[in-house]
C-alpha cells in the first residue's frame, strides 16, 4: 500500500504518453472520425501543459 501512495505523490512519467500512443487511441476510439479539426489542431493547446509536466518530472527525478 505504501508504494501505491508514493506513486500518487510522484509526477506522472512522460513515458508512453507521446503522440504515437495518443493518435493510436484516438483512432481506436474513432475520435478522429467525428472531430472536425486535425490532430495537430486538437493537441496544440496541450503542448504547454505537456512541457510543464515533463519539466516537473525531470526535476523530481534529479532531486530524488
Amino acid at each position: 500500500a505504501y508504494e501505491e501512495l508514493y506513486q500518487l505523490e510522484m509526477p506522472l512519467s512522460p513515458k508512453g504518453r507521446g503522440s504515437k500512443n495518443l493518435i493510436k487511441y484516438m483512432k481506436e476510439d474513432e475520435f478522429l472520425s467525428v472531430y472536425t479539426g486535425t490532430f495537430v489542431d486538437y493537441v496544440q493547446p496541450f503542448y504547454a501543459i505537456i512541457s510543464h509536466e515533463k519539466k516537473i518530472y525531470e526535476n523530481y527525478m534529479k532531486n530524488s
